[in-house]
């Protein structure tokens, strides 16, 4: 800003001189002063003087003018007063620079022969227009420090301050640079407010800046801040939990990589055609849904090379290309794996080419596969041999491992069938265990539905468990093998449940006889049963097979129980039940040990066999072209009893068979009142009939003797209540164990209700032959102590049920056959109220549950209450009616009433206002006392209590344990004193003796 001053100088003096001197005088007037010479007759001066506003560090110019401008000489300046510059006056101008000056206001003055100018104010500014930057990252983990860098001019000195709500944090520049670090910043976006508080040169300036964290939640939105362009996760996430929510596609990714220790935690989190690669180790994967279809052509849903990952409480479905390898989980080098509580559903498609394994583990030691649900259809191909060493490659299984010692393989459920068969051979595995010691399979449900070869389980290797397994194995076409152990292999197979069953052979349990014949198994108490042309229950033939509490029931053509080629078998405590119709050739079955109906069948080796139960629909329970003995066992054959339905050769021992005779009682099945007997069969070691023989019966407590026919048969009416019975008939001191049932004539069921819905006992009611009692036939019941008669429509009785609620015994009458049976019928209220015990006006309601007939909470209607002789009606909101509750302290009876129904309940409601009676001697310092409570029963402090006694009111205050205490110093006599507090009063007496 220009500053402009006009001075106008009228020079007296030299007026006063020059009026002195006459005019005609040839004077040279002048006057001296300390910065020029003015000559010449009076004049006015004017100075005008200019000064710009400037910024810090700038210089100053001030300029002065002069008229009139042929004056000569310097003119003064003084800025603020202490500092002063000359300028020379050139062509009536004169100027000056003042330098290093401080921000602010600055006043000059200019000054010419000691006349001063008008001050003239400029000002030095601080810069304003300067470049400040906060540079902060895109985004920061949570837990992590976010840094911003500010960044000045590099001469710029101060400080900078970032205030985020009522906390501030402080950096000093350097440079015109400084790092602030701000801890423990919230997930999401953080406002902020970057000041820098200015310095001599520069102004002060704020920018707003925003700040943002992301947590540990990771969105499809949000996926790209925490794994990289491939798909593998950042190197700096902090966390060790990755959350994931929603749905993931869309990303041009086919798997994400996790190569560090982290636990990845879906949230309905799904991820679509994107598998997992685990390479590092410690890595969790829990609560995702990971769906590959067809269209994605991705190998695994998880594929896993670390150690020590965890995957549970996953649902996975792939559906597979066709004819690519395919795996839901395909580990290797994967030790200490844990695979739990997934559900798994699969599909694959594969003419041969390519494996279809739901689970695959290679070379990993201590896997834990538990608690999963495994749904697959996978097609049936055959086994792939390579050379040179000819290995397997099983092509189409569920759980296939190689390599891999200690595994664990626990309480899964696994259903797996074929959905396509190609290729000769075709086949397919649930399990397939090669080559890992130390394996365990136990409590597995496994069923298995396949074409030409179907096996549930095989296994190689060392000390395995096989334990309390169910097995289902079924063929269509061939062959079904429920258990199968290859060479060289030792453990225990006990308490399994196997069921194999085909239209050609079929193995419940199977040793094979390849290779070194190694193969030393326990095999005890499985309970394997199936149906085929050809079936074996258990097939052995190791070194040393030991075959303990095994129970075998097999049904088909040529059924064989047992069957060894085993070097020395055991065989102790099975019971055998083979059922065969022996039709055609037995060779045709394709076996070394030709199958025939019996139940054990020994083609050479050493066996040993005792305590078994055999029974046969062929001629041999035993049959053995080998060594050893059999001795002891229950031996029944479709051609006798005992020793005579062994086959052996001269190198086995028989002897001390049984039994000498077959008591057989078949299970008796009767209707009530019918005419069925139970009935005992007795025949001899040829099957002859025993006749004259007494058998004793012994049933429901009691003992009845009968005699046999001719025919070996005896027989006993049976009029027993319907029920089930156990029975025992008993020989020559041998028992056998039957059952007998009768069923009732009046077919009913127990019923529960609620009171006055339409539910109401139905009852069918038969003869003893079965035929349902005509209509009209009038029936009987009886309920709480009345009896209805009823009569039969459309083959039912019905009795309407209109009782209160409560439980009752309902007796049904059946005419034709003279039946009494008795059933529950429960009334359940549909008002639902409860005892009500409260403190005196405290916020305790008396509550009323109100149910329709249904049971369901009804609404819109109302109840009745009655307490005290009041009655109140309050509207039902959803099955809920209140009535609040504000008598005094006492005992009360309240009523609700909800259409023809009334439940009666109690109500306490308790004193807040504690006192009791006095007995006092005269002024011997006792208290009158009460105590307040609150509406939950505590003492209540700083309470005003009034006491009236003697017609003379009375307060005091509560302690901090409730109580009020008033000193009593009355004369002798009986005073009534009554205590006030909260609306409620009570009398009580003070005697003085």
């Amino acid at each position: 800003m220009d500053k402009k001053i006009f001075v106008f100088l009228l020079v007296a003096v030299v007026a006063l001189s020059l009026s002195a001197v006459s005019a005609t005088d040839d004077v040279d007037v002048s006057a001296s002063y300390d910065d020029g010479t003015v000559a010449g007759e009076a004049n006015d001066i004017s100075i005008d003087v200019t000064a710009k506003d400037i910024y810090y560090g700038e210089d100053a110019t001030v300029e002065a003018k002069i008229i009139p401008n042929t004056t000569a000489g310097n003119i003064k300046f003084s800025l603020d007063e202490n500092i002063v510059q000359t300028g020379v006056i050139t062509n009536g101008s004169a100027s000056v620079i003042f330098t290093n000056l401080e921000t602010g206001k600055h006043s000059v003055i200019a000054s010419y022969d000691g006349i001063n100018s008008t001050p003239v104010v400029f000002n030095v500014n601080k810069t304003s227009a300067y470049i400040m930057t906060v540079q902060v990252p895109y985004h920061v983990f949570y837990g992590n420090d976010v840094s911003a860098v500010i960044t000045l001019p590099g001469d710029a000195t101060g400080d900078v301050n970032i205030t985020i709500g009522n906390k501030t944090y402080n950096g000093k520049l350097i440079n015109g640079k400084t790092t602030i670090d701000i801890p423990d910043l919230a997930v999401g976006n953080t406002n902020a407010a970057v000041v820098y508080f200015g310095d001599k040169k520069y102004a002060d300036k704020t920018l707003d800046i925003v700040f943002t964290v992301i947590g540990n939640t990771v969105t499809n939105d949000t996926f790209f801040n925490y794994f990289d362009k491939d798909g593998v996760l950042k190197s700096d996430i902090p966390f060790s939990d990755l959350i994931f929510t929603g749905s993931f596609s869309g990303l041009k990714l086919t798997a994400l990589t996790i190569d560090k220790k982290i636990n990845l935690i879906g949230e309905k989190a799904i991820l679509k055609d994107m598998g997992l690669v685990i390479k590092g180790n410690n890595i969790s994967v829990s609560n995702f849904a990971i769906v590959l279809t067809n269209a994605g052509g991705i190998e695994s849903a998880i594929d896993v090379r670390g150690a020590n990952a965890s995957i549970n409480t996953n649902m996975i479905s792939v559906d597979s290309a066709f004819d690519k390898d395919s795996f839901v989980i395909n580990a290797e080098n994967a030790a200490n794996l844990t695979i739990d509580n997934n559900t798994i559903v699969y599909s694959g498609k594969t003419d041969g080419n390519g494996i279809n394994n739901i689970i695959k583990v290679i070379d990993s030691d201590n896997v834990n596969i538990l608690n999963n649900y495994i749904f697959a259809e996978i097609p049936s191909v055959p086994v792939k041999y390579m050379p040179p060493t000819w290995t397997a490659t099983v092509m189409s299984a569920g759980i296939y491992t190689e390599g891999s010692a200690n595994l664990n393989i626990a309480s899964n459920n696994i259903a797996i069938e074929y959905n396509n068969a190609s290729g000769a051979y075709d086949t397919i595995h649930a399990l397939y265990i090669g080559g890992g010691d130390n394996a365990v399979v136990e409590n597995n449900n496994i069923s298995i539905k396949g074409h030409t070869y179907v096996y549930g389980i095989t296994i190689d290797g060392k000390n395995f468990t096989i334990a309390s397994n169910a097995f289902y194995s079924d063929s269509d076409n061939n062959y079904a093998d429920g258990i199968q152990i290859y060479d060289n292999s030792n453990g225990i197979i006990k308490d399994n449940e196997v069921f194999v069953e085909s239209p050609v052979v079929a193995y419940g349990i199977y040793s094979s006889n390849w290779g070194d014949k190694a193969n030393n198994i326990i095999y005890e108490g499985n309970n394997v049963a199936g149906n085929s042309t050809y079936i074996y229950g258990i097939y052995v033939s190791g070194n040393n097979e030991t075959l303990t509490g095994n129970e075998i029931t097999l049904v088909g053509n040529f059924t064989t129980g047992v069957a060894s080629s085993a070097a020395n078998v055991i065989l102790n405590k099975n019971d055998i039940v083979t059922s065969g119709n022996n039709i055609g050739n037995a060779s045709n079955c394709g076996d070394s040990i030709i199958a025939e109906t019996t139940g054990i069948k020994i083609a050479y080796g050493n066996a040993s066999v005792t305590n078994c139960t055999v029974k046969t629909t062929g001629e041999n329970t035993v049959n053995t072209t080998g060594s050893g003995s059999v001795t002891y066992n229950y031996l029944v054959s479709n051609v006798g009893l005992g020793d005579k339905t062994v086959q052996s050769n001269n190198k086995t021992i028989v002897e001390n068979n049984g039994p000498e005779f077959l008591l057989t009682v078949p299970e008796l099945v009767k209707i009530y009142g019918s005419a069925d007997k139970l009935s005992a069969i007795l025949t001899d070691a040829n099957h002859n009939p025993i006749a004259n023989a007494n058998i004793t019966f012994a049933i429901n407590g009691k003992n009845y003797t009968k005699t046999t026919d001719g025919t070996g048969v005896a027989s006993m009416g049976i009029g027993l209540v319907s029920g089930f019975y156990k029975i025992t008939a008993t020989y020559d001191n041998i028992s056998v164990e039957s059952s007998i049932l009768v069923t009732p004539t009046i077919l009913a069921n127990d019923i529960v209700k609620f009171y006055r819905n339409d539910t109401h006992f139905v009852a069918k009611f038969i003869d003893s032959d079965g035929t349902a009692l005509k209509d009209n036939t009038v029936v009987r019941f009886n309920i709480n102590g009345v009896f209805y008669n009823v009569n039969i429509a459309d083959g039912v009785a019905t009795l309407r049920i209109w009782l209160n609620p409560g439980k009752y015994v309902l007796t049904a009458f059946n005419p034709a056959t003279g039946e009494e049976l008795g059933f529950n019928v429960t009334v359940l209220p549909t008002v639902l109220t409860e005892d009500l015990v409260k403190y005196y006006k405290n916020g305790s309601q008396f509550v009323v549950k109100v149910l329709n007939g249904d049971g369901t909470p009804a609404d819109g209607t109302n109840v009745t209450f009655n307490i005290n002789g009041v009655f109140y009606t309050r509207a039902v909101i959803n099955g809920t009616a209140t009535l609040n509750i504000n008598l005094y302290p006492g005992k009360y009876i309240i009523t609700t009433m909800y259409g023809k129904y009334a439940v009666g309940n109690n109500v306490t409601v308790l004193p807040t206002l504690i006192t009791e009676d006095l007995d006092m001697k005269y002024l011997d310092g006792s208290n009158f006392t009460a105590k307040t409570l609150d509406g939950q029963g505590k003492p209540l402090a700083n309470q005003t209590v009034f006491f009236n006694v003697n017609g003379i009111l009375y307060n005091r205050t509560t302690d901090d344990d409730g109580v009020a205490n008033f000193p009593i110093r009355l004369n002798p006599g009986k005073y009534i004193i009554t205590s006030i507090w909260n609306g409620y009063q009570v009398g009580r007496t003070i005697t003085i003796a």
